[in-house]
Parts: structure tokens; C-alpha cells; sequence
């Protein structure tokens, strides 16, 4: 996921259109443009797409979804979108979920719905029956994913052109979000909705814990550890998602959230006492979880998570920058390189500055 995003699609787009009157589902060739279909072939399943989908979306890498979305917001009447951001977890969630919510739920601890079901035999034409469905749910899950994209761009667009003048600026850390980080969210927007719902809840039990948010103390250590813990359950619980996959979408995102809008790495006392955090919640929450689906996977419960990392958080010592960065190596290019990009680790104890 450091280079390709996990829902880079291969599309190949086959040399024929629906343009059948029997079939008024996909529409007509006297139709408007915007209603027309066509069939693709998507990761080896037959799947229908609007004519006038942007073929841009279907296979991208992170760098190449950036330009993408900076283009669109560049063309806005309104204002540029990419150069920063005012977006807070709150109201993107109120987005994603507005976009996620209009497709079907795709999770490995569910079968489909029957309504659910109808849609997805219309738009994958040679999936028949739920057993193949269920059997199918990461491919279902990474197109519908991509089929909502526009408009979820076009919202997001929107809503920080509306809100210019009401960008939070030095909101404590999780608060508001990066460019960089925004645009990895809204790249994979099921995960994404479950990031910022952690994010989200890890502000709100942070006070209910320690009734103070304040940086580089121990609350700060237990609100970044409940968040990326909190990120792979959800994740795991509402996606299709395997342990690496949440787990690596998590240190993407909140390993971005340490960067600058322009995609620099922010080398700060608190930068590193934040990396680590995350990090270390990431090893406890992997070493905790054991594979499968459904029931057959087992992992900690949320009061398992704000239990063990209240008490992680409580227990955490004061350390320097200097100590901090020691386990890896040292104040080096190398190690802040590392840092950034480290899923796991060794350590599972939490630090604190002060």
C-alpha cells in the first residue's frame, strides 16, 4: 500500500456497450450519455459501469489518486481544494458515510442482504447466486468502493470551498486532518469512514478517561494508541479487510497525519513520541488478533483496547526525543524514514514527553 493503493483496479474495458432496449436496466443507445453502461472486466469478474465514469479512477496509485484529485479541485469554480484543508474527522465522516451508505454492505461478518443482493447480480451480470457473492466480496467490495468516488470527491470539494475561512488550525493531534492524509482516506472510502470513526472516538474517550486533551502527556499516549487499535478492529469488523490490510491502511493514514500539507515529514519532539505510540498500538493489536472470518476470527474487544492502552498510557515514562528514536537506530534520515514507515515493531509500551 506505500505505492498502490490496495484498490488499484485493473479494468480492461471490453469493445461492446449495453445498448440493448430489452434490458432497460443499462440503458439505451437513444439514451442520454450519462445513463448508458457498459461491461468491463474487473479483476476477472464482468462488472457495469457508467459510459461516463472517469476511467482515471480505475487504476491508480496514491501519487497518481493525488494529481487526480488535485486536478478536479483545480477545475473548481469555487476555490483550490488540494492545497490544504479544513476538513475535521467529523465532517468527513458525515461525507463517507453518506457515499458508503448508498452501496451495498460488504464485511466478512455478514452475508449480503437480500436487497443488496439484487443490485449486485445487476451490476456483476455473471455473479447468480449468494454463495458466489460471498465468495466474491473483496472484488464486489473494491468496485462499489471506486464507483462512488466522484461524487465523493465533488463533496469533499465542495464542502472545503464552503468552508474556507473555517480551517482549525492547531487542533490537537487527532483533530484535523492532512492533505496528504485526507486524500489516502478518501482514496479507499470504506476504510476511510472507519479510520475517522476511530479517530473520532479516540477525541471523545480521551476526555471521558482523563478528563483533559493535552499533547505529549499520558492522555495524548492513550488517544493515538486507542486510535490506530481502535482503526484495524473497525476496519476488520466493516470491511472485507485481512489483518495486513487494516493494519497498513492504519499506519498509512496516521503516519500521514504527521506530515505537512505538502506531503514533508513533520521531525518534531512530538512527531516522534506520536510515531512510536501508533506504532507500538499497532504490535499489541496484531500480536492480539488471529485470523479468520466471521467468528472464527478472534481480536480484542473496544473495552479490551481502551483497558489495556489506559493502562499502557498510565505506566509510560518520560522520554526524550533522543531515547525515543534509540530503539531504531538513532536521529537519522534512515530512522525517521523508518519510523514513518514501520507497521510494527518490538515495542508495545507507550511514551511520554512530559
Amino acid at each position: 500500500m506505500k505505492k498502490t493503493l490496495r484498490t488499484a483496479f485493473f479494468f480492461t474495458t471490453l469493445a461492446f456497450g449495453i445498448a440493448s432496449c430489452n434490458d432497460p436496466e443499462v440503458g439505451t443507445t437513444n439514451e442520454p450519455e450519462v445513463s448508458k453502461k457498459v461491461v468491463v472486466d474487473f479483476r476477472g469478474e464482468k462488472a457495469i459501469i457508467p459510459s461516463n465514469f472517469p476511467k482515471e479512477l480505475l487504476s491508480q496509485s496514491q501519487e497518481e489518486f493525488d494529481r487526480y484529485f488535485q486536478g478536479i479541485s483545480k477545475k473548481s469554480s469555487l476555490r483550490t481544494a488540494s492545497d490544504e484543508t479544513n476538513l475535521t474527522y467529523e465532517s468527513l465522516l458525515e461525507i463517507l458515510k453518506r457515499h458508503t451508505s448508498s452501496i451495498p454492505d460488504v464485511s466478512y461478518e455478514k452475508d449480503f442482504s437480500e436487497q443488496d443482493l439484487k443490485r449486485i447480480f445487476v451490476d456483476f451480470p455473471e455473479i447468480k447466486t449468494a454463495e458466489d457473492a460471498n465468495s466474491k466480496k473483496e472484488i464486489i467490495y473494491d468496485y462499489y468502493q471506486t464507483l462512488i468516488k466522484p461524487d465523493l470527491i465533488e463533496d469533499v470539494i465542495t464542502f472545503e470551498s464552503n468552508n474556507v475561512n473555517k480551517r482549525t488550525l492547531g487542533g490537537i493531534s487527532p483533530e484535523t486532518l492532512t492533505v496528504p492524509e485526507r486524500n489516502h482516506l478518501i482514496a479507499n472510502p470504506g476504510y476511510g469512514q472507519h479510520y475517522s470513526f476511530a479517530a473520532q472516538e479516540s477525541n471523545h474517550w480521551t476526555v471521558v478517561v482523563y478528563q483533559r486533551d493535552a499533547d505529549n502527556e499520558s492522555n495524548n499516549a492513550f488517544k493515538h494508541a486507542i486510535w490506530n487499535a481502535l482503526s484495524i478492529r473497525y476496519i476488520l469488523k466493516g470491511a472485507p479487510a485481512s489483518e495486513n490490510q487494516a493494519v497498513d491502511f492504519t499506519q498509512d493514514g496516521t503516519s500521514k497525519h504527521e506530515q505537512d500539507d505538502n506531503g514533508n515529514q513533520i521531525r518534531t519532539d512530538a512527531s516522534a513520541m506520536d510515531l512510536f505510540n501508533n506504532m507500538a498500538a499497532r504490535t499489541w493489536m496484531k500480536e492480539e488478533t488471529s485470523w479468520g472470518i466471521g467468528p472464527f476470527r478472534s481480536m480484542p474487544s473496544f473495552e479490551d483496547i481502551i483497558n489495556n492502552m489506559k493502562g499502557k498510557a498510565d505506566a509510560s515514562t518520560v522520554h526524550t526525543r533522543a531515547q525515543i528514536l534509540a530503539p531504531h537506530g538513532g536521529d537519522s534520515d534512515y530512522v525517521w524514514n523508518k519510523l514513518f514507515d514501520l507497521q510494527t515493531g518490538v515495542q508495545q509500551y507507550l511514551v511520554r514527553l512530559q
